[in-house]
């Protein structure tokens, strides 16, 4: 019987909502619970996850109506668009409360009749709806059924009420008007406010509202109506959503971009000129009097879409928080300079920009606009194909997914543990945390910096008993020093704490942090950082650590010259620092550069109280099933990465990783087409439990590099994935000391044509070995560098591939990368000019082992360095160069350039 009842609930709300919303919804799998008040019960919190995506359905449409009205200036469209939105919001809140769905809802039994007919409490419900459907996969029925619904509908567009009784009162050099509660009434929870506006003592009109804007506004409308109905009112009657609203009205101006519109899935040829065009250029290319600024401001409703679509698996842990979970979400990844790097990344911005200034170039606000009305254009192309997957499946929005993806889906995620807590901060500020054991004293923290693969080892000696308390003793250690290198320690810890012996380990995070954003900036905005710092006055200078903590904590008005000075002096009195760095170096620390975006992390997360902590060993090494309980020091917003240890999951994509065929079963390309596929199908966080077991699990330096790129790529730090050959020759590859597949399978890789010659051990002879000497973790040596350079001098006289003869531009460059003093051969050794030897490194110019042709990259086709292609370098005047070592180079080179060696 109870199943029977269920099924029939299940067809009454599928029934109900497609009445409702006028669209055929068969799907009977629709929770029944779904469609409550929040106050029906404690499960209902979970209602945010649908009204999330309502939330942004509405101001969409309601911004695509405004834009497709051709008789709104662009300033008014932002107006436009509020206006039809409380039209939408209204029209539907009325008929719900008629509509059959209306008595299928369930409220608590605290809620008062009027508060279940309240216009929030309709608009709340209505959102709800929206999001339902939208979850249920009718995005596009709904919104054309919505189309036809306002069609022809009138909207009044003028300003708000205040704004145009104050504009008549000027007009008619009357008194400003004034406002003022005369009475309240109600009971607290539903209080109506009586407002008196006043302009001159025979000008007075009364009015009320549920709060005391809504009443200021409605008695301005009624002094209006009663003193000035002849002051014009414009009204719009909405048109047909356009498809081709950027194609009108272009006045003969031209813009086409192929790499645009593969990114956005814009069709190929497509006129971009609309999505770039500056408002001081809207009067001579504009469309229809607008600038790009039009197209933006619907895009981005566009990506607050995305960002609906892309965090449904991110909040589905915390349903009840997934409107705070967006919003934090959406403050991190389309953030002006998230939405920038887009453009960074894939060269769309250059000297084929459409509109060319030196304000335009440097604005990152222009640039993150132009972002947008791709991606609305990306929406437009979408519906008119009928399928909302031709935007989410763009390169565009697949880089917004997978920055959504790497975020947390709450505070709430965190192990209430140093460890885990000490791998999401530094994983917030890019880092890799690993541990490694050094002995039964001594553990070791292994940071890499994902942006610039950097690396820093850094050991504690301890005393605790077991690896757990060992961890959570140097992971707090490293809570602290990131607190204090922010800024952000606590005064009591400040004075108890001395980091004078982690200097090194505070100049690497300061290198890396401050590196990664000065790369990312703008020419203007390091100068205009530098101007500011350089001509601000120290003031600082004698504040004790109390008042400079105080005002770091009070920063919010201070310019970023004086939060930098600030910074600088913590970190000087925490001995983070040795002494104080240039002023404006500090400026790019995340804690001041970034300071919009993580306003809510601006605190310390850490409870630096000594009383005893009840971890399990299960606590430390996985996440927990159920979300803790918020603490107080667990506030913030930090991005999610994993714990110490891998989980299941993740745990049995490494073993598929670990159980992969060895390499001398296949060709050195299938096995790299095989790692490739399984690493794409791995989740970031098990990618991220991977590089932690590098140095055990993987067994090339391909395979390292190929995973560094993926890690890279899923994270967001690069649009396209990068490709492996471009990091084999970073430092965090090369310490590891992996063999190299193309230089252990040579078996495997066959050549077409013979090698000139055979090299005999007395010669040289490739060994795939690092020997090299390292002063610390972050320099190595090159011991007998500038004898290899005379040597070779010796050989050659000239550049090989050139044949230019100006010392001063010549280098001497291995072949074979540089891994000890065994490599600085006479036979691994070639002179080149300089920059065909950057370009020979980067694997843009390769030399055949077979005859010693020179191959140009298809990168550099069209350049000067194409006429090189064909040539046969010359040789040297005492010796040839090493075929090994050639060989070794050439499988680099094409394997960079998708160039097949034959078996």
């Amino acid at each position: 019987m109870e199943n029977i009842q269920n099924e029939k609930t299940h067809i009454s709300l599928a029934e109900a909502l497609s009445d409702f919303l006028k669209i055929d919804i068969n799907d009977v799998n629709l929770d029944v619970n779904s469609i409550n008040h929040y106050s029906y019960s404690k499960e209902s919190a979970d209602l945010d996850k649908y009204s999330v995506s309502g939330t942004s359905f509405i101001p969409l449409i309601s911004s695509h109506f405004a834009i497709s009205q051709d008789d709104l200036k662009e300033e008014e469209i932002s107006i436009a668009e509020g206006s039809i939105k409380k039209i939408i919001i209204e029209k539907l809140s009325d008929e719900l409360l008629k509509s059959k769905l209306y008595s299928l809802i369930n409220f608590g039994s605290g809620v008062s009749g009027e508060e279940k007919k309240s216009p929030a409490t309709l608009r709340g419900l209505v959102e709800i709806i929206i999001g339902i459907a939208i979850a249920a996969g009718y995005f596009s029925d709904l919104y054309w059924k919505m189309e036809t619904k306002f069609l022809h509908t009138k909207i009044p567009t003028g300003k708000d009420n205040k704004t145009v009784l104050q504009e008549a009162t000027q007009k008619h050099r009357l008194p400003m008007p004034s406002y003022e509660v005369i009475s309240t009434e109600g009971p607290d929870h539903d209080k109506v406010f009586v407002v008196e506006c006043t302009i001159s003592s025979t000008l007075k009109t009364t009015a009320s509202g549920k709060s005391k804007r809504f009443a200021e506004s409605n008695a301005a409308l009624e002094m209006m109506s009663t003193h000035f109905a002849n002051h014009p009112k414009k009204t719009i009657t909405l048109s047909k959503l356009s498809l081709e609203i950027y194609k009108t009205h272009l006045q003969g101006r031209d813009y086409k971009n192929s790499a645009i519109c593969q990114n956005f899935n814009i069709a190929q040829g497509t006129n971009l000129i609309p999505c770039f065009i500056p408002s001081r250029f809207k009067s001579t290319g504009g469309w229809s009097g607008r600038s790009h600024r039009a197209l933006a401001f619907h895009g981005a409703n566009v990506l607050d879409l995305l960002l609906c679509f892309f965090s449904s698996e991110v909040i589905k842990d915390s349903p009840s928080e997934a409107k705070k979970i967006k919003s934090d979400i959406a403050r991190r990844v389309i953030k002006t300079s998230e939405l920038t790097s887009i453009i960074t990344s894939e060269g769309i911005w250059s000297s084929n920009a459409p509109f060319q200034h030196i304000e335009l170039d440097s604005s990152d606000e222009y640039k993150s606009d132009c972002i947008q009305s791709l991606f609305a254009v990306s929406f437009f192309r979408a519906l008119e194909s009928g399928n909302i997957d031709n935007l989410l499946s763009s390169p565009a929005a697949n880089l917004i997914q997978r920055k959504v993806n790497s975020q947390p889906p709450s505070i709430k995620s965190l192990h209430e543990n140093f460890s885990s807590m000490a791998v999401e901060r530094y994983s917030k500020i890019g880092f890799c945390y690993e541990f490694k054991k050094i002995d039964e004293n001594k553990t070791g923290i292994k940071l890499t910096h994902l942006k610039s693969g950097g690396e820093y080892l850094q050991i504690f000696d301890t005393i605790e008993p077991t690896n757990r308390q060992k961890r959570l003793s140097t992971s707090r250690a490293m809570l602290r020093l990131i607190d204090a290198t922010e800024g952000l320690l606590p005064i009591n810890e400040t004075r108890n704490t001395d980091f004078s012996n982690l200097n090194k380990l505070s100049e690497f995070l300061f290198n890396s942090m401050t590196g990664e954003r000065k790369k990312s900036s703008t020419i203007t905005i390091i100068d205009e950082i530098k101007h500011e710092t350089d001509r601000q006055t120290l003031e600082y200078h004698d504040f004790e650590i109390d008042e400079l903590v105080e005002t770091w904590a009070n920063r919010e008005k201070l310019s970023i010259s004086q939060q930098g000075e600030l910074l600088a002096r913590i970190r000087l009195w925490h001995k983070v620092d040795t002494k104080i760095k240039p002023m404006h170096q500090y400026c790019f620390l995340p804690v001041i550069y970034d300071a919009f975006f993580y306003s809510n992390s601006t605190k310390s997360i850490v409870n630096y109280d000594d009383s005893p902590e009840d971890f399990t060993a299960e606590s430390i090494l996985s996440p927990p099933t159920q979300p803790p309980t918020p603490t107080a020091h667990t506030s913030g917003a930090i991005p999610r990465t994993t714990g110490a240890k891998p989980n299941k999951v993740q745990q049995t994509e490494i073993n598929a990783v670990k159980s992969a065929p060895p390499i001398n079963t296949n060709s050195a390309r299938e096995y790299i087409q095989l790692r490739e596929l399984q690493f794409s199908k791995m989740s970031v966080s098990s990618l991220e439990s991977l590089w932690r077991e590098r140095s055990t699990i993987l067994e090339s330096a391909e395979e390292a590099a190929l995973l560094l790129s993926t890690l890279r790529f899923e994270k967001g730090i690069d649009f396209h994935k990068i490709n492996y050959s471009s990091l084999i020759s970073t430092d965090t590859i090369i310490k590891l000391e992996l063999p190299s597949i193309f230089a252990s399978n040579t078996h495997a890789i066959s050549l077409d044509k013979a090698p000139l010659e055979n090299d005999s051990p007395k010669e040289f002879k490739l060994d795939k070995s690092d020997s090299r000497l390292r002063k610390n973790s972050q320099i190595t040596t090159r011991p007998g560098q500038s004898n290899f350079r005379n040597t070779v001098f010796t050989n050659y006289k000239f550049c090989c591939i050139t044949d230019c003869t100006v010392t001063t531009v010549i280098e001497a460059a291995h072949i074979a990368p540089y891994r000890g003093e065994k490599d600085n051969h006479i036979k691994n050794g070639v002179l080149l000019r300089t920059d065909i030897h950057r370009l020979f490194d980067a694997n843009m110019i390769g030399i055949s082992p077979n005859n010693l042709e020179v191959f140009v990259s298809e990168k550099l086709k069209g350049t000067e360095y194409e006429q090189y292609a064909g040539k046969i370098i010359s040789k040297g005047i005492k010796t040839d160069p090493a075929y090994s070592a050639l060989k070794y180079r050439w499988e680099y080179f094409c394997e960079n350039n998708n160039i097949e060696i034959s078996d």
